[in-house]
Formats: C-alpha cells, structure tokens, sequence
C-alpha cells in the first residue's frame, strides 16, 4: 500500500510533454509492476514446484503484493473519467488498451524471462 501511494503521486505530473499530460502515470506503474510481480512469482513457482515453503510464498506474494499493488479500481475510474471529460479525443480508449497491452507484454516477457 506505501509504494502504490507513493507512485500514485505521478499521477498528474508533468512530462514536459502536454500530449502525456492525461496519462496517470501513478496508476499505469502500479499495474504494471503488480502484472511483472505476478508473473515473476508464477514462473518461480513453476520452476520450483517440489518445494511446498516456497509455492506458499509465491502465492502470498502474487496475492498480497501484487494484488493490493495493482488498482482495478481506480484504472476503472480514471479510464471513465478520461472517457467523459475527453470523450473526442478517445484518451480513455488508449489508456485502457495500451495499459493492458503493455500489461500482457511485460508480463509474457518475465514469465518467459524467468522460466
């Protein structure tokens, strides 16, 4: 919960950039370190599957960290909000496809990386 409060302060911050300036940077990290966090404790798991201390771990890490590190929630709101408050610029489509595709690539990515 620290670190998901700590990177929701990008959320707003200013790339330099105002074509980002929409992005919620915060929510966008924490879902994809959640996403690389998952599936690094999956691949473990895999690989080490006889030892019965270490899958409970990696099921607690995946469950605990991970799961109270990534935000349905709020990327649910904010793709909303960014639907209704930017609906021609059709920003709350990109955030919620790139987030989840950058999501299933990072995640595909380490899981491959680790096994």
């Amino acid at each position: 919960a620290i670190l998901r409060w700590q990177l929701s302060k990008l959320n707003g911050y200013n790339v330099n950039n105002p074509k980002w300036e929409w992005v919620p940077f915060g929510t966008l990290a924490a879902n994809l370190i959640a996403s690389i966090i998952s599936a690094l404790s999956s691949a473990i798991e895999l690989r080490f599957e006889d030892d019965d201390l270490l899958k409970i771990w990696m099921g607690a890490l995946r469950t605990g960290f991970a799961g109270s590190l990534s935000t349905v929630s709020t990327f649910a709101a904010e793709t909303h909000g960014l639907m209704r408050l930017l609906p021609r610029k059709l920003y709350g489509y990109y955030y919620s496809i790139g987030s989840l595709v950058l999501a299933c690539i990072l995640g595909v990515a380490s899981y491959v990386w680790a096994i």
